[in-house]
């Protein structure tokens, strides 16, 4: 027959059974187990209230034991389970009340107490950090960042918010292409906004014509001139950006420029090639100097060849100087003073037949004399011009 009270584990004590059946074994005051095998110290059994302390459960473990706080309250030292062996213990947990720190606000649980301080992208307003809302009114306000600036020749497209997180994006303004960049901005934590890295160019670089350089450009306007050896015949010699962003091209129109010498006679033959057409010409190279004199006015001395072959005429065009000046050298302009167009932006002031003229003329621009019917209008005082010089030769005629 099996001695049961033999078997028993040194931590039990071996006992009858209630019904008088026979006997047991029972684990000793303080541990837990089947009482034969096995009889572990249980912590837990003194008490949780005696272990742990008020407000709490206790947790039995192999060879030992933690606590944890009933629901409503927190451990003071903020840890999820502890042994109070530190004197940690369980206190009411004012921070489980929802929204007690208000909009943006924190909680944190002190020892009987609380404290309240603003999360990320919300400032304290009406005191400092960190504050109880019952007290002086503080609370936590939403950072907010205003209007966002645009960057250079940009416009705001859209916007979430102007507050913490929201997101503004640009574009290029009308005129402006958008090369690189990004174009969003964000409002930060600090009540700015990030600078988007948008890049907006009108037109972007300037066109290039061959055989032609630019004397002068912005990011609205290049001025083009002929290359050495070359001569634009009719077209204009300004590229203007257009309205969509891309380069409205000048239209100079070059031909080859022959390298004259003044005061020469010079017989030319020209050739149309799809006419299979030949002409040959002669004509007389002029040679024109402009001289500055001590006067209000300024004058041109002009030079003449003793043998012009070819009825030569000299036209004088004044040109009050605006923004942007473009004069047609190439343009048609009749000799005839009765047919000519006033034109508020340029004029012509005389016309001068060099079969007339000595071998040397001094002109005065603006002295209120007519020449080949065209009043040499005086010059406003004040005002600047460009005095433009064009000879015209009339061939066979």
């Amino acid at each position: 027959v099996l001695d049961v009270c033999a078997t028993c584990h040194p931590n039990a004590t071996c006992e009858d059974k209630p019904d008088g059946s026979g006997k047991v074994c029972n684990c000793n005051y303080g541990f837990v187990g089947n009482g034969r095998t096995h009889c572990q110290k249980d912590e837990c059994q003194i008490g949780a209230s005696k272990i742990c302390g008020q407000q709490t459960t206790c947790h039995n473990t192999y060879g030992s034991y933690y606590c944890t706080c009933l629901s409503g309250y927190s451990p003071s030292n903020n840890m999820a389970v502890f042994i109070p062996n530190d004197g940690t213990h369980c206190q009411i947990d004012e921070c489980r009340i929802t929204g007690l720190c208000g909009e943006g606000g924190q909680c944190r649980n002190l020892e009987g107490s609380f404290d309240c301080s603003c999360q990320v992208g919300y400032r304290v307003h009406n005191g400092a950090e960190p504050f109880r809302p019952q007290g002086g009114g503080a609370s936590c306000k939403v950072v907010d960042c205003g209007p966002p600036v645009p960057v250079e020749d940009s416009v705001l497209l859209s916007i979430t918010v102007t507050t913490y997180g929201g997101v503004a994006r640009f574009g290029c303004e009308e005129g402006f292409v958008w090369r690189r960049g990004d174009n969003s901005s964000v409002c930060g934590a600090d009540g700015s906004w990030s600078e988007p890295s948008l890049v907006c160019e009108k037109c972007g670089p300037v066109p290039v014509l061959a055989h032609s350089e630019v004397v002068w450009h912005n990011r609205s306007v290049a001025i083009h001139r002929c290359a050495a050896g070359y001569h634009s015949w009719r077209g204009v010699n300004a590229s203007v950006c257009g309205g969509s962003g891309l380069w409205l091209r000048a239209t100079l129109n070059l031909v080859i420029c022959l390298r004259l010498l003044p005061l020469t006679n010079y017989s030319i033959s020209i050739t149309a090639a799809a006419a299979r057409f030949t002409a040959t010409v002669t004509a007389n190279t002029p040679v024109v100097h402009y001289t500055e004199l001590e006067t209000p006015v300024p004058t041109l001395r002009l030079k003449r060849s003793p043998n012009t072959l070819d009825p030569i005429f000299y036209q004088i065009f004044v040109l009050p100087v605006e923004e942007l000046v473009v004069f047609d050298c190439s343009s048609p302009a009749s000799l005839d003073p009765s047919s000519r167009v006033e034109s508020p932006a340029e004029y012509m002031t005389a016309q001068l037949g060099v079969q007339s003229l000595g071998m040397e003329v001094n002109f005065t621009v603006g002295d209120g004399v007519l020449y080949g019917g065209f009043y040499n209008a005086p010059l406003q005082s004040g005002n600047t011009y460009f005095v433009v010089l064009r000879v015209v030769s009339r061939w066979k005629k």
